[in-house]
Order: structure tokens, then C-alpha cells, then sequence
């Protein structure tokens, strides 16, 4: 077994047992709900490492999210965590809380990192979050209720988004929350800097594109249109919340439709989102 050598609070070091470097591994919680996740760390991976966590799409192709983002985990010496929420038990992952059983995905995720950091001796009291369709619903999410948790979020082609209008009940607005015990605060999500990305092909209305009056009246009727709607009222929301709008980007993927493939393959989507968390160094940073 591989190790590490981490300094303890006084002084001392401890030594924590890693997961197999270098390669993807999946790993299950015990208990229930169902906990499962791949995981990667790389050969330059330390106890300083950043974490960043990939949420996939109901395709839940979450070991191809791992794969993806291997190069530029190994350029920044950061640990991958992919969840995957498993349909039985994480129906509606994608607004955090499943509704119809009560079961919560931030629950679970922060059950995972918590022991990810028992396994590498990483901190993970703050992450990098990063999802991609449903996954992006979740990650936006995720982040307008724990955003003491969030370092930052990059979001890639969610399907409809919670905006931040207090006379909206969840999950269309904050007006309500889905916890209450974590109600939500404007001047602290607003605070979470976040990229919004999505193909500039993104325009088809499939079956997995939730649709009704309300949503295309309010959102817009594409992928694309929902993200600029997102992005501009939260700059707004930000710019008076936190009296500044900078914490935010948004990046058109040309000629990318709703594939995390072809965003992955030809627009190079880890390198972006790395660039974007600020993860690479100037050396790393280049084009290839």
C-alpha cells in the first residue's frame, strides 16, 4: 500500500494509507443510502492537494468524467472525486434533495469526501465543483446551499437552473428551501466564483430537456438561452448582494452541441475548467 506523510496539528507527522495511485478506482460506502464513487489520485498528489469533485448527467457516466479530467489532475496534483448517484436511490439528484423519498445528495457527496479525506489526508472543509447537465443543475445547487463549502463552480449545459429570486419557491427560486435548516443567502452564494459553459449548439428540445409554459416563459426555450438567463440575474443578484459582478464567466463550447464527448474531445473541457479554478500553473497553462 501506498502512503503519505502528513503533519499532524502539533508538529508530528502521521501517516495516512492512500487509495491505488495513478489509476481510477471505485469505491462504496457502507450503509444506506447507496454511496458509490470513482476516485483518482495522482502520483504528485499531497495532503495540500485540491480536491475537485465531477458530477455527472443522467447518463451517469461518472468513470468517464474520471478519464477525462486524469491529465489535467495529474498537471495540477489535484484529487478526482466522481460521485455516482445511482437512480434507485438518487432519482432527483439533480435538485439535491429527491422529493418523493427524501433522500439528499449533498448528504451523500459530503459523506464520500469525508472519505476520500480519511483515506488521502486531504482537506476537503472546501472543494472545486464542477457538473455537467443534471450534474450541473446539482453543482449550482449545491453550491446556493453550501456555498462555505464551495471554492468555485464551473457548470456545463444544465437543463434549467434555480435563480435567485426570493418570490420563487424551490426548486424554480430561494424563496423556499429544501433545507431548513440552511436557508438561503444571496450575499454569501454570490460571494462562490462560478463559470457557466455550454455549447453554442446546445438548442434541441429532447426528451431529457424539461419543458412547460413556466420554464421557457421565465428560463428560455434552449440549453443556451437558460444559461445566459442564469448567468445575467445571477450577476445581478451578486452586484446587490456583494455590490460586484467579476465572480462570474460564461464560455460558448463553438460548434459543441449536448454531448459532455464532444465538449471533453474537442474543446478540451478539463484544461478549461482547471484554467478556470486556477489550478494550473503558467508552466501548465499552455497551449499544446
Amino acid at each position: 500500500m501506498n502512503y503519505t506523510t502528513v503533519p499532524e496539528p502539533g508538529g508530528h507527522e502521521k501517516s495516512f494509507p492512500l487509495l491505488p495511485i495513478g489509476r481510477s478506482i471505485f469505491r462504496s460506502l457502507q450503509g444506506t443510502p447507496v454511496r458509490e464513487y470513482f476516485t483518482y489520485i495522482p502520483h504528485n498528489a499531497e495532503a495540500t492537494s485540491p480536491v475537485v469533485v465531477l458530477v455527472h448527467g443522467i447518463a451517469r457516466n461518472a468513470a468517464e468524467h474520471i478519464l477525462r479530467f486524469q491529465t489535467q489532475a495529474d498537471r495540477a496534483g489535484a484529487i478526482l472525486v466522481a460521485p455516482l448517484f445511482v437512480k434507485e436511490a438518487f432519482g432527483q439528484y439533480q435538485q439535491v434533495i429527491d422529493q418523493r423519498t427524501g433522500t439528499r445528495a449533498d448528504e451523500a457527496l459530503l459523506d464520500i469526501l469525508d472519505a476520500v479525506a480519511a483515506a488521502t489526508g486531504a482537506s476537503v472543509e472546501r472543494f472545486y465543483l464542477f457538473g455537467f447537465s443534471g450534474g450541473a443543475q446539482f453543482a449550482h445547487r449545491f453550491m446556493m446551499l453550501h456555498p462555505e463549502r464551495t471554492a468555485a463552480i464551473a457548470i456545463a449545459a444544465a437543463g434549467w437552473y434555480t435563480f435567485p429570486d426570493a418570490d420563487l419557491a424551490y426548486p424554480y427560486g430561494i424563496g423556499t428551501s429544501p433545507i431548513p435548516s440552511r436557508p438561503f443567502d444571496p450575499g454569501r452564494f454570490g460571494s462562490v466564483p462560478r463559470h457557466v459553459l455550454v455549447g453554442e449548439q446546445d438548442l434541441s428540445r429532447d426528451e431529457s430537456f424539461r419543458t412547460n409554459r413556466k420554464l421557457d416563459r421565465t428560463q428560455g426555450a434552449t440549453r443556451l438561452a437558460r444559461a445566459r438567463s442564469w448567468f445575467e440575474a445571477m450577476d445581478q443578484a451578486t452586484r446587490s448582494s456583494c455590490g460586484e459582478a467579476g465572480l462570474s464567466r460564461m464560455t460558448l463550447l463553438k460548434g459543441i452541441g449536448h454531448s459532455f464527448t464532444e465538449a471533453a474531445q474537442q474543446e478540451d473541457l478539463a484544461k478549461i475548467v482547471f484554467r478556470d479554478f486556477g489550478l494550473l500553473s503558467p508552466d501548465e497553462d499552455h497551449d499544446e
